[in-house]
Order: C-alpha cells, then structure tokens, then sequence
C-alpha cells in the first residue's frame, strides 16, 4: 500500500504582501529622482551633440563666405535657398516667410534635412526634430503675432541663441552707457542686424558681419547656448545687485518685469537641471525666483568646443567676457 504524499501550498499572508508592496514604494520612490536625473543628463548630452553639429555647420558656413558668419537676425528682406523672409509681405508656404531671416536658417544646407521655418502645421513637428531645436526645450506657447503661432508654438525660437557681442565689450576700462555699449562709440558689437536701424543711440542697431576668427578669446567665448530667444544677450546688472529671477514666460520681452533697475540674459539657465520656485506667477510679466533650482545649461565656444555650465556667472563672462556690476 502506497503512502499518500501530500504538498502543502504557501501563500503570502495580508501582511507578508503589504511589506512586499511597501518595499516596492521604497525603492520606486529612490529610484525615481534619479531616472528623472539621469532623463535629464542624456538630454543635456544630446544638446550639446547637436551644439556641436551646429558649430561644425558654422564653420563650414564661414568657409563658404569668406570667413564670414551668418548674422542673428536681419530685418530687411532677404533670400535664403529660394525662401524669401520678408516681415512685411504674406505668408506663401514654400516661397514667402513673414518673419525676419535668423541664424540658423543659412545653415540649412550644413545639417541634416528639416524644415529651417514652419509655415503649415504638420510643419512643426519636424522643426522640433531639427538639429538647430534643443530637445529639452518645449516651445514658447505664448507671445508673437499670430501668422508665428505654427502647431501652437511660436516658430521663432528654437531654444538655442546666438551670441551678438563680439568685440570691445571686454575692455574693462570702457565707460558703458544704460544700454550696455561703450559711450560715444559705435554700437557694432551688437549685430542684430547687420544691413539697416541705427548706429548710435537706442533702438534696432545696425551691425557687421564679422569674421569667425574675429571673436576674441574664442575658447571662453560663447557663440551659441542654451537660450530663450534667438539671440544671447547680456545686459547689466548694477554694481552690488543679485542676478535676477528669470522670465516665466515669452511676451514683448525677454527680461523680468517689476525688478526695478535690474537687467538680465537671455540664457536659459535651469534647462537641463531644475527650475526655481515662481517668485511672481502673473501671466504676462511673472518670473521665478532668482534663489533655489539647479544651473544646467550648454555653451558653444567660438572655438567649437561645448561646456556645460553650473552657474549663472559663467553665461555673463562667456557672452560679454565681463560680470555684470
């Protein structure tokens, strides 16, 4: 007679499961920060691949023409492959821009193939794929005419800026005026626009066109970063006065409203690390606390190497080769 073999089945109990799933929380709650960070770490990487791709495309832009780079933005019309950008004439999709001509747009043929300016909605999408779009930066939702507004994001910044101080700006001896130039001179180093405006005094600046190997200190000096507009630009900060907070939002401008006699950059300092709390949450004009948040962003040198940045001080000197104050 065979003896019955009997198997006893184990079950978790209530509590054995509730340990289990509370050990499963813990570590979800651990390693969340940190895939968040490393999320973070690889786009920050990605940018400055592309940085890079887009300082290759300059200088091969400069070989082209004579050593020449292309100009921020010019506001006079102009033809660019076929494309003519003219902010006074109608939007024709394939032939007209009604907008301003930028940097990035004579590189076209330098990288790899997109749309340089969205004109239809399905447009869009494939500007945000482009090499001259930071992957990290969402589009401005807001601000610019409406003829802008392509796939409801503003087609005009792509979250990388280009540097328009040059030259002189890092004379330390230099009696600057309320706008940031040497008083009494020519306001060449800002070439915003390098075909018409001014030349002295406020208002749109007539520029140059300047030569690549003009930028001096080229490894300390930006030509592209991380940015809000598609432009870098750093105005002062008077003597003895904190940085201040960073605009929340893109409307007639690009600075903190409500901050009396203080300048900022158009750097987009906390990209690729973490935001500080809101400090003035109105719509139009808020801004977010010049305290607090973690400083992550990239910087294309003139001499075609990227660095990314920790602190707000570095995109000061590497725009204007001088601290603000």
């Amino acid at each position: 007679m065979q003896a019955k073999v009997r198997f006893r089945i184990h079950a978790f109990t209530l509590v054995e499961l509730l340990v289990v799933i509370g050990i499963i929380s813990i570590l979800i709650s651990v390693l969340l920060p940190v895939l968040g960070s490393v999320r973070r770490q690889a786009a920050m990487t990605k940018c400055a691949s592309q940085l890079r791709e887009l300082g290759t495309a300059m200088v091969l832009y400069s070989q082209d023409n004579k050593g020449y780079l292309p100009s921020p933005r010019i506001s006079t019309p102009y033809n660019v492959n076929g494309i003519l950008y003219d902010k006074g004439s109608s939007e024709t999709p394939g032939s007209i821009v009604q907008e301003n001509v930028k940097w990035w747009h004579f590189l076209g043929k330098y990288l790899t193939k997109g749309t340089v300016m969205a004109q239809q909605t399905t447009d869009i999408n494939q500007m945000r794929s482009a090499v001259y779009w930071c992957p990290s930066f969402d589009g401005f939702l807001d601000g610019g005419s409406g003829v802008n507004m392509i796939g409801g994001i503003n087609r005009n910044f792509t979250g990388y800026g280009m540097n328009w101080w040059l030259l002189k700006i890092d004379e330390p001896t230099a009696q600057l005026n309320s706008n940031g130039f040497p008083s009494g001179t020519r306001q060449v180093e800002r070439f915003s626009d390098a075909t018409g405006g001014n030349t002295t005094g406020s208002g749109p600046v007539q520029g140059s066109w300047y030569k690549l190997d003009q930028y001096h200190q080229p490894a300390e000096r930006a030509l592209l970063a991380d940015a809000r507009q598609f432009y870098l630009e750093a105005k002062l900060v008077p003597a003895g006065q904190p940085i201040p907070g960073q605009r929340l939002n893109f409307s007639t401008n690009d600075y903190s409203s409500g901050i009396t006699g203080q300048r900022q950059t158009t750097f987009d300092f906390y990209r690729h690390a973490k935001y500080p709390g809101i400090q003035d949450a109105t719509q139009t004009t808020g801004y977010f606390s010049p305290d607090g948040g973690k400083v992550a962003y990239n910087i294309l040198y003139a001499d075609n190497h990227v660095s990314g940045a920790v602190d707000r001080e570095t995109g000061y000197r590497a725009c204007r080769m001088r601290f603000p104050g």
